[in-house]
């Protein structure tokens, strides 16, 4: 997966599915003028990736029957497929690839980033972990199509891949009047959170489940002393999350003699919203005290040019 800073961008991959025309209801030879394809809108998977690259595996849902807009039925067909850098082929485990059975019964589509390590058991309220230590699987991107498409579409099918979880962006500064700045050899900081939650992929909602919340490590993206419009920065940490009201913020800083202070950010009904990337800016007073810094937030687009993808404010009451 190549590797950049917190950009996005859109690339379009067509989606070859193998599978078979039917005329009359009667099926007919197999071949590439029968192949069903799939369009499908890639943004961004993570706070460190732009694009689908070669190797990339995701799992397509294909389902009939009359709620089917709105329920999974029990007879979904899952195939797995892999990116070759082009275009998207079935995997050889999941072979042959989804096909239409006829021209005429209207089926639904989903599809999920990265391949489920699980079969679902239950597609509105499916179990989530959030792996801190792998960003790809923990930014979990969902794609649906409920209209109803039958066999007889020319068209391909179209599948938008959308974050289903929440980035959170720490900007970590000393206010300007700490005058010298202090030497730092280490910064971290955790969050007060919960890693658990479950996922209903229709709607694509993610709800935290009621085990206890914890302190999260977020990972550091640079820890370093620079000036820039006259603050003083520590750290910027950034992470997938589960969309939530989070607790407190605590910031461990190691000083040049191996001195390590502990400063706490209270949180107050601070919300992670899912799709965006939301934004802490932390101001390490004179006092000791952590207060988000009003004057000095930032709106950044995760989600290039959709209202989705928009960056929201961090704020407190």
């Amino acid at each position: 997966m190549k590797t950049k800073k917190i950009l996005l961008s859109m690339t379009i991959a067509v989606l070859f599915l193998s599978g078979c025309s039917k005329e009359n209801d009667y099926p007919i030879e197999d071949g590439p003028s029968n192949y069903v394809k799939f369009n499908t809108g890639i943004l961004t998977k993570s706070p460190t990736a732009t694009a689908f690259t070669t190797g990339d595996n995701i799992t397509v849902y294909h389902w009939s029957g009359d709620n089917g807009s709105t329920v999974i039925t029990s007879g979904t067909t899952k195939k797995d497929y892999s990116f070759d850098g082009n275009n998207w082929d079935v995997t050889e485990a999941s072979a042959p690839a989804i096909s239409w059975p006829d021209l005429t019964t209207n089926y639904y589509f989903m599809g999920v980033y990265p391949t489920p390590d699980h079969d679902i058991p239950d597609f509105t309220a499916d179990p989530y972990t959030l792996d801190i230590s792998n960003e790809e699987k923990s930014d979990l991107l969902i794609a649906t199509n409920t209209g109803g498409i039958n066999g007889s579409t020319t068209d391909p099918v179209s599948l938008t891949f959308t974050h289903a979880m929440a980035e959170l962006t720490i900007n970590l500064h000393y206010a300007s009047e700490i005058i010298p700045a202090p030497t730092i050899n280490n910064v971290t900081v955790k969050v007060y959170a919960k890693s658990a939650a479950t996922v209903n992929y229709l709607t694509k909602t993610v709800t935290p489940t009621d085990l206890a919340a914890d302190d999260i490590d977020i990972p550091t993206v640079a820890n370093c002393t620079v000036t820039y419009k006259d603050l003083l920065y520590v750290a910027t940490t950034s992470s997938i999350m589960v969309p939530q009201t989070i607790g407190n913020i605590t910031i461990t800083i190691t000083d040049a003699s191996d001195v390590q202070t502990n400063y706490t950010y209270s949180a107050t009904n601070d919300l992670l919203t899912a799709g965006k990337n939301n934004i802490f800016y932390l101001k390490i007073g004179k006092d000791g005290t952590v207060k988000l810094d009003n004057d000095k937030i930032s709106i950044n687009d995760w989600e290039s040019g959709t209202e989705n993808g928009t960056a929201i404010e961090a704020t407190v009451d």
